[in-house]
């Protein structure tokens, strides 16, 4: 079963993932009161967008540490290559 976690594909989609589902956390225990589209106007007009992102992208730190303890090192390299997925995206997103 650990040979078969223990992939690329499997950490990077984990890593992608799991900040989409903070994101719907944080939305939903927080700005519930107004729909998804409206929380992102919302959180693009005050410069929060970004910094929510950011902050969602912090428990693949712990996905990334569970991949190591475990000695799985193709599935922390997935995990780390989503980071830098994301690190991307809100360098692009910032200049333009």
């Amino acid at each position: 079963m650990r040979n078969k976690l223990n992939k690329l594909s499997i950490g990077l989609v984990l890593g992608l993932i799991l900040p989409i589902i903070i994101l719907f956390i944080v939305y939903n225990a927080s700005y519930n009161a107004m729909t998804f589209s409206e929380f992102v106007k919302y959180t693009e007009e005050f410069d929060l967008f970004t910094k929510i992102v950011s902050i969602c992208v912090l428990p693949n730190l712990g996905l990334f540490f569970l991949f190591i303890k475990r000695n799985m090192l193709m599935g922390a390299r997935g995990v780390l290559f989503s980071v830098i997925v994301y690190l991307i995206f809100i360098a692009i997103y910032k200049v333009v």
